[in-house]
């Protein structure tokens, strides 16, 4: 699939385009790309519209574990223990897509899989780009160590400062607003405190 395909499915499916369904079904069922098979799986269950495992069970199947995590992220919305069981065990590897899936896990509320989300961050200041999402996840949540985390990352000048001030300030903490401009006019200007 074109990139400009797997994004407009997101989008389709972000936005609440119920017109789309139709297409998005027809390319659940008929698209030999695996990948904007999931797009289109994942944009169905956003719609709210089910989505069967006969339809992603090639997805299930795939040796790529972000073709599966995003099947079974689909059904274990719906309520699908056995997806539930494969997104347990996908937390437990090692990769992006096992960080995916404890975030999936953590947004639905298991504190095992939070505890697990909190020990992949680093321990020190700055958070790298992989950790960022997490780290917004935790902040999310209400984790303190989270939110430690990101805002020393936000003091220190670096390619995570921005986007842990922007993490900030869309959550709940708006004093890095006037610090936003500022290293927006400098960008090697750190941000204060």
């Amino acid at each position: 699939a074109l990139p400009v395909q797997l994004r407009a499915a997101e989008v389709l499916g972000s936005l609440g385009a119920r017109r789309a369904i139709p297409a998005l079904q027809a390319h659940l069922r008929t698209d030999f790309d695996p990948a904007l098979r999931a797009a289109c799986a994942q944009a169905l269950q956003r719609l709210g519209e089910p989505v069967t495992k006969k339809s992603v069970a090639l997805l299930l199947s795939s040796d790529v574990p972000r073709l599966r995590l995003r099947a079974a992220e689909v059904l274990a919305a719906q309520g699908d223990g056995d997806a539930a069981k494969l997104l347990t065990e996908l937390a437990t590897q090692t990769g992006e897509h096992a960080v995916e899936a404890l975030s999936w896990l953590v947004a639905r509320g298991d504190l095992d899989a939070q505890q697990k989300l909190l020990a992949r961050l680093p321990v020190k200041p700055p958070l790298g780009t992989d950790s960022l999402r997490p780290a917004e996840l935790l902040l999310r949540q209400d984790v303190p160590q989270a939110r430690a985390l990101l805002v020393e990352t936000a003091k220190q000048v670096g390619e995570t400062q921005l986007a842990a001030a922007q993490i900030l300030c869309s959550v709940d903490d708006p004093s890095f607003l006037p610090a936003l401009r500022v290293v927006l006019s400098d960008p090697q200007r750190p941000l204060e405190e």
